[in-house]
């Protein structure tokens, strides 16, 4: 794990991601990101319930296709 210490208006970088502290007051730490177009940005909590989510889905979601399609067998017509 990285641990920094960064002030207000400071930033770092992750890859091609901009981290930068906005405000700090008290115990509480403000940032602001800016990712590049099609990076996802999630609260860890939001990011749990995404992938409980997505989880319970494939494991509910029926076959594409039912087992006799599956495979192709040549018929003799």
């Amino acid at each position: 794990m990285l641990v920094i210490t960064r002030k207000p208006r400071q930033a770092l970088r992750i890859g091609e991601a901009r981290v930068l502290v906005t405000r700090v007051s008290g115990n509480q730490v403000r940032l602001g990101f800016k990712t590049p177009p099609g990076v996802r940005a999630y609260r860890e909590e939001v990011y749990a319930t995404i992938r409980r989510a997505n989880l319970s889905a494939r494991i509910q979601a029926p076959p594409i296709l039912p087992d006799d399609l599956t495979t192709h067998e040549p018929s003799n017509d």
